[in-house]
């Protein structure tokens, strides 16, 4: 959210935090970061309790 211009939002709900992290630290999730790393600005927030 550091400046707050986003062109869209994406929000992920999960059984629990430790399956967020899980797939945040999955081999999956980061070899697409590494894909998209300088063509997209993102930022990735977990927030428990929703």
């Amino acid at each position: 959210m550091e400046n707050g211009n986003f062109e869209r939002t994406v929000l992920v709900e999960f059984p629990n935090m430790e399956i967020a992290k899980e797939v945040y630290q999955s081999k999956g999730y980061q070899a697409a970061l590494m894909i998209i790393e300088s063509s997209a600005d993102r930022d990735f927030v977990i927030v428990e309790g929703l």
